[in-house]
């Protein structure tokens, strides 16, 4: 199954929060005992059902379009950094702006490093997972070879921050896309990414195999 149902959706979005209002919050030692009851007895039911085989997902998220272009999101959504079915994960909501895609990001207490502050590791995967979104838009499958970020300004937690990329370049298999973070007009954080496109006709070959690109994640 690679289209989540509602149910599930909902429950990842109840884990979600769930897990932020966590770490923002002292809690008591009840509660704290009762969550960790509640919480492996559900682990222990949730194992007794079969395991996703993601390979078959990702085949069949592939033969439900003709081109990478027309790739359905409803296909993409257990991924690590994005996936609305995926409880931790930050899921957004992307929008295109003529050649760019844009999204607004809230990250809460689960995503804080310093007090106030979101951690540089999870802004780093934010920008992933958007660059990612460019070479799909121009009809690739792509894989990331690097990602270089520049933090310049903290990037508050609790608050919307507008992130947006764009291609920068394209040089055959290679695709250099820019990207940056936003708070009203101060840019807090900019990324460079190169992507290398990929046949995804042959994933199953190109997925663990050394060489340029090759250990970026296979939905990007």
């Amino acid at each position: 199954m690679s289209t989540p149902t509602e149910s599930r959706l909902a429950a990842a979005a109840a884990l979600r929060d769930l897990v932020n209002v966590f770490c923002g919050h002292d809690i008591g030692e009840e509660v704290l005992n009762r969550l960790a009851h509640v919480s492996e007895g559900l682990a222990g039911e949730i194992r007794g059902h079969p395991r996703w085989d993601r390979r078959a997902m990702l085949h069949a998220a592939l033969a439900a379009v003709d081109e990478p272009s027309d790739r359905q999101d409803s296909a993409f959504v257990h991924r690590a950094v994005a996936g609305p079915a995926n409880p931790t994960a930050i899921p957004f909501d992307l929008r295109r702006e003529g050649d760019s895609v844009v999204t607004s990001v809230e990250l809460g207490p689960a995503q804080e490093g310093a007090p106030g502050r979101a951690h540089g590791g999870v802004i780093a995967a934010i920008f992933d997972d958007l660059t990612g979104v460019i070479p799909v838009m121009l009809g690739s499958m792509s894989v990331t070879g690097r990602l270089t970020i520049h933090y310049r300004s903290p990037v508050p937690v609790e608050t919307p921050v507008e992130f947006g990329a764009w291609l920068h370049h394209r040089d055959g298999r290679k695709l250099e896309v820019h990207a940056e973070a936003r708070h009203g007009e101060a840019v807090l954080a900019t990324a460079e990414a190169l992507f290398v496109t990929i046949d995804f006709s042959r994933i199953d070959t190109d997925l663990g195999r050394g060489g340029e690109g090759a250990s970026a994640d296979a939905t990007t």
